[in-house]
């Protein structure tokens, strides 16, 4: 039996500019934080199309962070006909960007002279994310996952229950991940000096 395949990418990329027709639109970082943080249940959908949904959060067959470059996404496609079909157009190239849906929290526009009007998202509710035939963003990113070894996968899914158990462990002592990889002390303001992959079970 083979093994299941992952499909990774990013649904989004921070600092970098899409024309939206009317108005130009920009992410900037720490704009899905607290989506993240409050653990908002996210689907992975073909082409934003709620008939093919190919993953989820609530599941933990999806998954979501924030890193200096944008929103990273990670899934095991459902074994559907839209699973299957999303595995093969994206490992032929046919389909190589993403796309998310959102509701934008906090936001501000910028207006320039001659030039249309800017719109920055800086924090948004996060509905899905989606491999996407044309995406408003360009530089997005979506491809199939090199393949694990038994062991590879095996010690990929300890660490991730470990870095899970980890996070609990430090939310529920009043910490929050910042982007630097620290956890910070939300009444002291004081940085745990371990970094976030030095946890232990890592």
């Amino acid at each position: 039996m083979s093994r299941p395949k992952t499909i990774t990418g990013y649904a989004a990329v921070f600092n970098t500019e899409a024309d939206l027709g009317f108005f130009r639109e920009v992410i900037a970082p720490g704009a899905f934080r607290a989506a993240l943080e409050q653990r908002q249940d996210v689907r992975a959908l073909w082409n934003h199309d709620t008939s093919k949904v190919l993953a989820r959060t609530k599941n933990r067959t999806l998954s979501l962070a924030e890193d200096a470059h944008g929103l990273r996404v990670a899934f095991t496609p459902a074994d559907t006909q839209a699973g299957r079909d999303a595995l093969t157009l994206i490992a032929r190239g046919d389909v190589d960007q993403m796309s998310f849906q959102f509701r934008a929290v906090e936001e501000e526009w910028l207006d320039a002279q001659g030039v249309k009007p800017l719109r920055r998202l800086l924090r948004v509710n996060l509905f899905d994310v989606s491999p996407v035939a044309f995406a408003a963003y360009p530089t997005t990113t979506v491809m199939l996952a090199p393949e694990q070894t038994p062991a590879e996968a095996a010690r990929n899914t300890r660490r991730r229950l470990a870095e899970r158990l980890w996070s609990e462990t430090m939310e529920a002592a009043g910490f929050r991940l910042e982007d630097t990889g620290r956890w910070v002390n939300l009444k002291t303001g004081e940085v745990e000096p371990m970094l976030f992959d030095d946890k232990p079970g890592a």
